[in-house]
């Protein structure tokens, strides 16, 4: 009888996996890992998993009040964070070419992916953080000139 430590274990190919699926998952759910689960990139997709759930949390409840910083000063960090991971997701959309065990993906469809991953990056990333910071820019601005016209009208009744 042989013992089962010296028996060779077979190893079976993976197949590669589908890089639109890859794709799709990265960006419609990618902020959560799935994209990397799928593909076998465990370290990657716990990551973003676990910073997926921060910025829920920090979106869900007040942590203002738990923590004692300004809401604005939360609001900005949850932003941040949500920033930071969307566009490692992006980018791995774009340049990941390898599954966790080193396999090419298959990519039948890449000029439609390329170009389905650059229009939801345009319409989910760039437009609204450029909305974000124009309307930070007209708050300020409201605020400094809300500031001047209380100062002219505290010295024209002096």
């Amino acid at each position: 009888m042989t013992d089962p430590a010296e028996t060779p274990q077979i190893q079976r190919p993976s197949l590669p996996k589908d890089r639109f699926i890859y794709t799709m998952l990265g960006l419609f759910i990618g902020v959560f890992g799935v994209h990397n689960f799928f593909a076998g990139r465990k370290k990657s997709a716990f990551i973003q998993l676990l910073l997926g759930i921060l910025w829920i949390f920090l979106l869900s409840f007040p942590v203002a009040k738990w923590t004692g910083c300004s809401e604005e000063t939360c609001n900005t960090w949850t932003i941040a964070i949500f920033s930071v991971e969307l566009l490692w997701v992006y980018l791995e959309v774009f340049l990941v070419q390898r599954d966790g065990n080193g396999n090419y993906m298959d990519d039948p469809a890449r000029p439609a992916r390329i170009l389905l991953a650059i229009l939801v990056l345009v319409a989910f990333v760039i437009l609204p953080a450029l909305l974000y910071f124009y309307q930070s820019y007209l708050d300020r601005k409201q605020q400094d000139q809300g500031g001047n016209i209380q100062t002219e009208t505290l010295s024209h009744m002096q």
